[in-house]
């Protein structure tokens, strides 16, 4: 996730996108595919597209001891449904910000710079619950043998998310930003939401448990 690095090199002209691709990585395309046209879109200075990534960046590192206390205490189901709270409100936020605008050539405010960064700080702790919690419920469902391949493919499938959602939005919508906005606040709340009433370990036979079980 480096999402302040890739700002320092994202041109403001959406013509000019094509820059991106030396320096693309698969699990920064879904903020790559949309930072230009917002940064185009909100008249915000370099020095403030850096800020507004960092953001996201800072909701996954600072919560993750948090929402892994809460995954060890409670269950995987409160930062499930915290994940899907964060994630809308998030990505609506963002959504709604760039379809509002700002005037021809005024920069965006205070108030609304401040709201765009709590939005990417929500996406940041949204992300990172629903992280935590697949990876929680699976390491606990599997034996130790299959333990590491399992986790590594919901780490994988997390990966691959932000590359699924550019394509889609390559393909289906090009150059609609408030189109791809929406289909990430409906594509990551909705899943979480109903992973509320889904995802939970699965206890292990007791055969399975462990090299001592009987």
């Amino acid at each position: 996730m480096l999402h302040l690095a890739l700002a320092q090199t994202i041109p403001f002209p959406v013509g000019r996108r094509e820059r991106l691709k030396a320096t693309e990585r698969p699990e920064t395309r879904g903020y790559v595919a949309y930072a230009p046209q917002l940064s185009t879109r909100l008249h915000v200075s370099h020095t403030q597209l850096n800020i507004m990534g960092f953001a996201g960046v800072a909701g996954i590192s600072v919560s993750g001891p948090i929402w892994g206390r809460i995954v060890e205490s409670s269950g995987p189901q409160i930062p499930l449904a915290g994940a899907s709270v964060c994630s809308i409100l998030g990505c609506a936020g963002i959504k709604r910000m760039y379809d509002d605008g700002t005037g021809l050539g005024i920069s965006v405010s205070t108030a609304h710079f401040a709201l765009q960064i709590t939005c990417g700080f929500l996406t940041g702790l949204g992300a990172h619950a629903g992280i935590i919690s697949a990876i929680s419920a699976t390491a606990k469902s599997f034996p130790e043998s299959a333990r590491a391949t399992t986790t590594g493919l919901v780490l994988s499938g997390f990966s691959l998310s932000a590359f699924c959602f550019s394509t889609i939005a390559h393909i289906f919508f090009p150059g609609d930003t408030s189109t791809l906005l929406l289909l990430l606040a409906l594509s990551t709340s909705i899943p979480t939401f109903f992973a509320v009433f889904i995802v939970r370990p699965i206890p292990l036979p007791p055969t399975c448990s462990g090299p001592g079980g009987d």
